[in-house]
């Protein structure tokens, strides 16, 4: 039972660390960039600030949604529309594992979004 509590304690303290980490790595994105998640029955949704010039608190959103294979990542919503949003999630289908720690595919899916709508302000 002694090993057993100790076990637990220990993974609840390793919880506790990541997601502490986690908050920061997300209060970072939200300061730097603009960008915080939202959890919602369709997917994930992120949302954008910091895009629009002439108006910094404009939101540009869309939701991703998680399947089981094949293509895992589907766009479900997005606003305002990107017309080349699906070659985006056709290549993060093709590149992302999620099993996997290199997340560099899924960072530029999401990067390539949020430069997709700068490029609608600049229109």
């Amino acid at each position: 039972l002694d090993n057993y509590q100790a076990a637990m304690a220990n993974n609840v303290n390793e919880f506790s660390a990541k997601e502490k980490d986690a908050k920061k790595i997300c209060n970072m994105y939200r300061n730097l960039l603009g960008l915080r998640f939202q959890p919602t029955e369709e997917g994930l949704r992120f949302v954008f600030t910091y895009i629009d010039p002439k108006d910094w608190t404009r939101e540009f959103t869309f939701t991703l949604k998680i399947k089981s294979n094949p293509e895992a990542y589907h766009v479900v919503g997005c606003q305002p529309e990107i017309p080349n949003a699906a070659k985006y999630v056709q290549r993060l289908n093709e590149t992302y594992l999620p099993d996997n720690d290199d997340i560099n595919s899924f960072s530029l899916f999401v990067v390539s979004m949020r430069n997709e709508f700068k490029k609608i302000c600049q229109s």
